[in-house]
């Protein structure tokens, strides 16, 4: 559910927050200027512009003085829906409760989105084009987890033409997508872009917008102590409002890029990083069972059925050992196996891992009595190019990781005898 929770937004250059000191414009990167608003305010300003809304349906308003009123309070009008119900609205305090998703704010069509789209529109006098990135992504060296790996193997079609074409200036991607390619697109940017001066407050607002996106995800794979990843993120979000400001002036600033400034003080009244990625998931399990039904007389019941006993069996699923696996000769209470999930995390042999700052290989998925480990072949630091990626060979020596201080890397390729690895 996606609602304004305060007084302070507005359309950008809207000129409408100087006619009220309690409102600033979506530009603000001032957080203490934000203010949460009552409930009472919330559905009073909720009734005013359903009222416009009723006014231009009749003909008694003007289409202008309802997008004034649409823009000042951030909704979309719905007479019958859950902010008008007058019973509803005795019980549920909508402004306590109602919360941005950082996955569509930030990835679908999104913060990330256009930025992307904006830096690669600043690049194009350079040289940089659609199908060069088209190239770049699809490269045979790019090497993913296994889990990613077919999906990482398809982000160039992100730079298609096809599928850019009747928008061809516009980054046209899902969030799955995003979420693959900022990190390359980052390695990218600072391999071949690093020297160009006149790139440079483009680069700043996008590696800042990445870092907004490498919070988010660490809180959700690693035990971070919530305070401190609410401070990072409030600051790294002002941070990336000022900087992109500074890039593009207030043409690119989109309402999503408020609403992300929102989600700090959601994760402290949650107490973890909520989002919609295991309901955008639950769609497509849908959507899969529903296309191969072809009993249409009981179509609804057929498909309810399916997806409970779909839903059962995926939850008798477990974390531990997957895949392939085998007793380790003479140690009876040893269980090795090819592949591993803990805690949402999918670890394959093969994958390359970190573990803090440290890189590996994962060569074995190992159950000792049921403590779970995986037998990591080590990687020594050769050089760090950038920022987010670093130069490894293997040192000689492997470990045993607890798979709960496990994080997974955004890709790798090998360069002269050498493994790149970018997180």
């Amino acid at each position: 559910m996606i609602m304004s929770r305060a007084t302070a937004r507005n359309s950008q250059d809207s000129e409408l927050a100087v006619h009220n000191p309690r409102y600033v414009e979506i530009s603000c990167s001032d957080h203490t200027r934000f203010k949460q608003w009552s409930q009472g305010e919330l559905y009073k300003a909720y009734d005013i512009m359903l009222e416009a809304y009723r006014r231009r349906e009749r003909g008694d308003g003007s289409e202008a003085a309802f997008t004034r009123v649409q823009q000042s309070i951030g909704f979309n009008p719905n007479p019958e829906g859950l902010m008008a119900d007058p019973v509803l609205r005795l019980h549920l305090d909508v402004a306590s409760v109602a919360t941005y998703d950082w996955m569509h704010s930030a990835l679908q069509d999104g913060v990330l989105t256009r930025e992307v789209t904006l830096l690669l529109q600043a690049c194009a006098p350079h040289g940089v084009t659609y199908s060069m990135l088209e190239q770049y992504f699809s490269s045979a060296s790019w090497r993913f987890a296994k889990h990613r790996r077919v999906k990482g193997k398809h982000l160039y079609r992100v730079f298609n033409h096809h599928r850019n074409g009747c928008e061809p200036e516009k980054v046209r991607a899902n969030c799955s997508e995003m979420l693959g390619l900022f990190g390359i697109l980052r390695h990218f940017v600072e391999t071949h872009l690093s020297d160009v001066a006149e790139l440079r407050p483009q680069r700043l607002s996008f590696f800042a917008a990445c870092e907004i996106i490498d919070i988010l995800l660490a809180a959700k794979r690693i035990n971070c102590e919530i305070t401190a990843v609410a401070s990072r993120l409030r600051n790294a979000c002002s941070l990336h409002m000022e900087l992109h400001i500074r890039a593009y002036g207030t043409r690119g600033v989109l309402p999503k890029h408020h609403w992300l400034m929102d989600v700090p003080d959601q994760i402290l009244r949650s107490g973890c990083v909520l989002d919609c990625f295991v309901l955008e998931r639950s769609h497509l399990r849908v959507k899969g069972i529903a296309e191969s039904v072809k009993n249409t007389t009981r179509y609804e019941g057929s498909v309810l059925s399916s997806l409970l006993n779909c839903i059962v069996q995926s939850s008798s699923s477990a974390d531990g050992l997957k895949g392939r696996q085998c007793e380790l000769p003479g140690y009876a209470h040893i269980r090795i196996a090819d592949a591993m999930t803990v805690l949402t995390v999918n670890i394959a042999v093969g994958d390359v891992v970190m573990r803090g700052s440290v890189a590996g290989v994962a060569k074995a998925c190992v159950s000792d009595s049921g403590v779970l480990g995986v037998v990591v072949e080590v990687f020594a630091i050769v050089a760090r190019p950038s920022n987010h990626t670093m130069r490894c060979k293997l040192a000689g020596s492997s470990e045993i990781w607890p798979p709960q201080e496990i994080a997974e890397v955004l890709a790798w390729y090998v360069d002269d005898n050498c493994v790149v690895v970018l997180y």
